[in-house]
């Protein structure tokens, strides 16, 4: 079991990893090729039309689920009824999806002020991730498979070849301005390209998956719609967290403060697919030991668990606070860091603690308990709408960050640490004590040497920056080992050691005393 979850993380952490240094890549060819007003044109589209995502209602979040919640109980029949009905469901989204494509075409370019030589670019743009969206939604439900046969190992084999062949594809295609809808063609195609390859490693792992409209079943679609439902308002939190904040700079701000704000928000989103990567494997997991009733090993999972997680997430945070700003100089240019720099920061700070509750949010979805998460969500989101309007107006960009920041800490983060204590019955204090103390005294040491290595100089060249960084990770991996691990270990082993000390000696006392 062990083993097979380091693979998938290793798996998820490869594809991650190709995704970052893909962007890495893409981000500046495009803001330098297509402009920045072009570039913030493109994120806008992207933004609009990932709310088409919402249409499905949550059912594409439920199919992983329940394909894993019947695998673990053996009862395959229900697996291809599931998957039926998840397919016709979303067929008829996919419908609708196109129509939602229409009225876009009608709204955007009285919501946006697109210079007029765009205007043709953008609308065929729109009309192309339209309907990639629409494809998207019946096939992706075989992601869902894969997922719940914690085949990690086969989703990342098919995301990774794509992520490459779609950043060749762009660096060479895409040249100029106009090139707007060439990118859109490629996010289009090399989509389909990918959802058909999880298509066939489905049906070759599980043989006895069968698709067909008449296994369709109300009670089956009722049951994908309740868990869906949550899933559907987090997903709002999420379009609401990750979309509106080019829509609310872009509209009140300016289309051209898009660009710096995206830039941060793209590493910090990095960031949390870095913690993702790990802690996403364990929701299948999780439900499995939710359909066995094994309470015991879910509380292990969650505190054990726990301070490897918060451990990820104080490891992510240093890192890109301290390295940020040489990052961001090398990756896309000095002129950027004046402004991207301090956003990046208060961001991170907002998202630190949301990262370290990632394995608490797994085990909530393997339990089905993600009623409360869904709502304070949707309460991050409504609150980060509501006041990132008014910060845009009085603070500008850097004033929405810190709306955002602060939303998310408190209910993303310590809501989510607090709420998950209590559903798994773990008292507060021993979760801090067996999770968050040991992960905070692991960080202490690594991350106090960054901060004198950057007193001391300031990585100027990749190469200088690559190495910081592979020495702050591997010091923090010590010290999480040692701290979190190895060192526990030890102790305990001592410990028994210096017990049979104790006891041989008192035998070889009370002996001499018979004799």
């Amino acid at each position: 079991m062990s083993r097979r979850l380091a693979g998938n993380v290793i798996w998820n952490w490869s594809g991650m990893a190709v995704t970052m240094v893909t962007g890495f890549i893409v981000a500046p060819v495009l803001v330098h090729r297509l402009t920045d007003s072009v570039y913030g044109l493109w994120i806008l589209i992207a933004s609009m039309s990932g709310y088409f995502g919402l249409l499905d209602l949550g059912v594409r979040g439920s199919v992983g689920r329940y394909i894993a919640f019947y695998r673990a109980r053996g009862e395959q029949r229900q697996m291809n009824v599931t998957l039926s009905t998840a397919v016709t469901i979303l067929t008829g989204v996919a419908v609708l999806t196109l129509l939602a494509t229409l009225l876009v075409l009608l709204v955007f370019f009285h919501l946006f002020d697109v210079p007029e030589v765009y205007v043709g670019a953008a609308r065929l743009a729109i009309i192309i991730i339209g309907i990639n969206l629409a494809i998207t939604f019946p096939v992706s439900v075989f992601d869902g498979v894969l997922w719940g046969h914690e085949r990690f190992d086969l989703l990342n084999a098919a995301d990774i070849p794509v992520s490459l062949l779609r950043l060749v594809l762009t660096v060479w295609l895409v040249q100029g301005p106009n090139d707007i809808v060439t990118l859109a063609w490629i996010t289009l195609l090399t989509t389909a390209g990918n959802e058909l390859a999880k298509v066939v490693m489905s049906f070759r792992i599980n043989p006895g998956l069968r698709l067909s409209f008449r296994l369709f079943e109300r009670a089956s679609a009722v049951q994908l719609y309740g868990y869906g439902l949550w899933q559907f308002v987090l997903q709002i939190a999420r379009q609401i967290g990750g979309q509106l904040g080019p829509l609310l700079i872009g509209g009140i701000v300016s289309v051209s403060a898009v660009t710096p704000y995206s830039i941060a928000s793209r590493l910090i989103t990095y960031l949390s697919q870095f913690i993702v990567a790990a802690t996403g494997v364990l929701t299948p997991l999780a439900t499995t030991l939710h359909a066995r009733s094994d309470v015991e090993r879910e509380q292990q999972l969650y505190v054990q668990g726990g301070k490897w997680c918060i451990s990820l997430a104080l490891l992510a945070g240093a890192a890109i606070a301290l390295l940020g700003g040489a990052l961001l100089k090398l990756w896309m240019g000095p002129r950027f860091v004046p402004a991207a720099y301090p956003m990046l920061l208060v961001l991170t700070v907002g998202e630190v603690l949301p990262m370290s509750q990632w394995l608490t949010y797994s085990i909530l979805l393997g339990k089905a308990r993600h009623r409360a998460v869904a709502m304070a969500s949707l309460a991050e989101g409504l609150i980060a709408a509501l006041g990132g309007v008014w910060a845009a107006r009085h603070f500008g960009a850097m004033g929405v960050c810190v709306v955002f920041a602060a939303a998310s800490f408190a209910l993303r983060g310590a809501f989510l640490l607090m709420y998950g204590s209590r559903v798994l019955s773990v008292p507060l204090m021993r979760y801090m004590a067996g999770a968050v103390m040991p992960a905070i005294e692991a960080a202490v040491l690594p991350v106090g040497l960054l901060v004198l290595a950057m007193m001391w100089h300031t990585p100027t060249t990749w190469v200088q920056l690559a190495v910081y960084a592979t020495a702050f990770g591997v010091a923090h991996a010590g010290s999480a080992v040692w701290f979190l691990g190895a060192g526990k270990y030890l102790r305990t082993k001592l410990e028994a050691l210096y017990g049979r000390s104790e006891q041989v000696a008192l035998a070889q006392t009370a002996e001499d005393a018979h004799v």
